[in-house]
């Protein structure tokens, strides 16, 4: 059996239940592909994959975004730019991934957000959402 890319453990946590769960969903996104990377056909899980991620992440930065303007996070305008520019590269890669049969890439996108997003951008906000939420 395929071992998983990302195994959830409690040091993912931002301690914001919804957004813990959304996370949570998104590893499972990743892991799915992952599961099916090795396969002589991974090339059709490339386009299900990117569409259950976009619309995946479309909810999930609604609900961040939300919360965060609630919260008067001084920073959500950069935030949401940074929420544009992933649903490009997104769709970009979906692309560029299904017309070169290169899911290597694609899995490479899937992990960089993972690390680089969600647990180094998305912790920045994480102290404003506490003290306004009384987490």
């Amino acid at each position: 059996m395929t071992p998983l890319c990302i195994k959830w453990t409690d040091k993912f946590n931002i301690g914001v239940t919804m957004l813990d769960e959304q996370h949570r969903g998104l590893v499972s996104i990743i892991n799915s592909f992952y599961y099916h990377k090795s396969d002589a056909v991974v090339e059709r899980f490339l386009a299900p994959t990117a569409d259950t991620l976009f619309a995946f992440c479309r909810i999930h930065f609604m609900t961040e975004e939300a919360m965060m303007e609630e919260a008067e996070y001084p920073e959500l305008e950069d935030h949401r730019k940074v929420h544009r520019d992933t649903f490009s590269t997104l769709e970009k890669l979906r692309y560029e991934c299904s017309r070169d049969k290169d899911p290597d890439r694609f899995m490479q996108f899937l992990k960089d957000y993972w690390n680089q997003h969600v647990n180094d951008y998305d912790r920045r906000y994480v102290k404003t959402l506490h003290e306004y939420f009384d987490l």
